[in-house]
């Protein structure tokens, strides 16, 4: 079991995820996807209600060449 990145994670460390996009954003959800959401953003504010960490910033990684990926940094306060 792995723990949560709020139990590891020190007053101050940053979590870095790449979420891929969702539904309402392009992404077409496969059969061995096992969650969706509308959209990326959205998924990424759910996880930082449940963990307590603020959301510092997003980034679209398109331009990196990882299409229908977005890329969110947040901060354990």
């Amino acid at each position: 079991m792995c723990s949560s990145p709020s139990r590891v994670l020190k007053s101050g460390g940053i979590f870095i995820c790449d979420i891929v996009y969702g539904y309402d954003e392009g992404y077409a959800v496969g059969p061995h996807d096992t969650m969706h959401w509308a959209k990326a953003q959205d998924f990424a504010k759910h996880m930082a209600s449940i963990s307590g960490f603020q959301i510092d910033s997003f980034r679209d990684l398109a331009p990196h060449g990882s299409a229908f990926w977005t890329q969110c940094v947040m901060r354990k306060p």
